[in-house]
Order: C-alpha cells, then structure tokens, then sequence
C-alpha cells in the first residue's frame, strides 16, 4: 500500500472540522472483493450493499439517495447534499491516491484481510474505521 500525501490530500487531513475522524462498516450491507455475490461494488448498488466508501460518505453527510448508483465519490454532486462539508471530488482524491476503492475490490484477498487494509489505509489518513457485524457464510 502507498499512501500519496499530496498538498490537498494534506489540508484534508488538516482539516478536522470538515471530515469525520472515524466511521463504521457494517459487514450485512459491505460489498467488497471477497463479497462476489453482493456486486457491483458502488457507494451504495441498488440491492442495498456499500463499498467502505460509501459508509464514509455517508456518515460525511450524504443521503442514500445521493449515493445510489454511484461507482465512487467523484460521482457525487455536492449541491445534492447541502449538509455534506467538502466537495466530493476532494475525499475522492483522498481515497483514490490512498488505494481505498482497490482495496475494497480486491478479489484475492479475504474479508479479514480487506478489513486489515482498510483499517491501515484509512489511519494513514487519520480517519478510524471499526467494522461490527458477522462475515456471512456465503461471502
């Protein structure tokens, strides 16, 4: 994993006022690698599931309504969610230079390992991730 600490990846960790510090995945609605049956991987797919960015969107403000059918953050409008702090683009940037989304979506890798990543790549932007829930047996 390499984190890219760009200029603007820097004042959004800076920033606390304007992302939340830490969020929770609940793995009943996590679609990963790993969850080959719960495709695709969106901020939230029309059968109900999540990528771990979608949660952090999420809990940044967003509506589910906003995220629905969404490939990843750059996708969402900012004027949809007059609630939500930053601009979208800006926490995609944060998490596409970070390997959060290929993270979510690797496929060789198991539930408990993606969840490891995860939980590494999003400290390494300051942010906590906890994940509750049991793994379900046909992941």
């Amino acid at each position: 994993m390499n984190l890219c600490v760009t200029p603007i990846i820097r004042a959004a960790i800076s920033d606390r006022r304007a992302y939340p510090t830490s969020f929770t995945v609940n793995r009943k609605f996590w679609v990963n690698g790993a969850a080959k049956n719960r495709s695709p991987s969106e901020l939230l797919n029309v059968r109900g599931f999540q990528c771990c960015v979608g949660f952090y969107m999420k809990e940044a403000g967003f509506s589910r309504d906003g995220l629905r059918g969404r490939g990843h953050a750059s996708c969402l409008s900012p004027r949809a969610t007059p609630n939500a702090p930053r601009t979208a683009s800006r926490l995609h940037m944060l998490f596409a230079n970070n390997d959060i989304y290929l993270l979510n979506d690797d496929a060789g890798s198991s539930w408990e390992q993606i969840e490891m990543n995860l939980i590494r790549a999003f400290a390494g932007i300051g942010v906590s991730v906890k994940f509750f829930g049991e793994i379900p047996k046909a992941a």
